[in-house]
């Protein structure tokens, strides 16, 4: 049985909204509403996908999910990370999404192996 997935992310949405109330999302088939700031949605190959939400501070992050027969993972990360994952997804090439139906803290994004001291193109 597969527990994780790892992917290659082809494209992303990014969005900003005002935290209060709080968006609805349904998560494993459970609706559940969260205060979020902003969220990007990273799109992979073969329909996976991870969701990743930007809490503000005065909130408790809500554990990560992830369904994978559904094909998403969820990460909930401190609103303050935002413009860092944005740059990463910017900037950077290739990314992978890895989503872990086991243990959902472990879903990330991350860049491939790149060479120490490599300069940006430009």
């Amino acid at each position: 049985m597969v527990t994780n997935k790892k992917f290659q992310i082809t494209s992303y949405l990014a969005s900003r909204r005002r935290a209060s109330p709080g968006g609805t999302m349904n998560i494993k088939g459970q609706t559940t509403t969260v205060p979020y700031d902003a969220a990007i949605i990273c799109y992979g190959v073969d329909g996976y996908s991870v969701r990743i939400y930007f809490i503000p501070s005065e909130y408790n992050l809500p554990d990560n999910k992830t369904d994978l027969n559904s094909k998403v993972g969820w990460i909930f990360l401190p609103k303050e990370d935002y413009p860092l994952i944005l740059d990463l997804l910017r900037n950077e090439k290739p990314i992978y999404g890895r989503i872990f139906e086991t243990i959902p803290l472990a879903n990330r994004i991350a860049t491939g192996a790149e060479v120490i001291g490599e300069e940006e193109g430009g």
